[in-house]
């Protein structure tokens, strides 16, 4: 699980980079979808690279702690009122 989540984030990361820099082409050159009103074109190309990034973000966190459950950590004792 830790390798899958590890590559997906970052196939998702290329993802968010390539589509960033479309979006933000659009913004530079003033891309508008022409019509009674000429409406930008960036602000919906840009919500694909936010998705995307925030979605590389979830996949390298999943497989950062599945790498921190596999180290071998000490043992914590715990209070008496806690155990159940």
């Amino acid at each position: 699980m830790m390798a899958g989540c590890a590559i997906a984030g970052l196939i998702f990361l290329f993802i968010a980079y390539i589509s960033g820099v479309a979006a933000w082409d659009a913004w530079v050159q003033s891309e508008v979808m022409f019509g009674v009103l000429n409406w930008p074109i960036w602000p919906s190309k840009a919500i694909i690279p936010i998705g995307t990034f925030l979605l590389a973000l979830r996949c390298l966190h999943t497989a950062a702690c599945s790498l921190y459950r596999k180290i071998e950590l000490p043992q914590v004792e715990t209070h008496p009122t806690e155990e159940f």
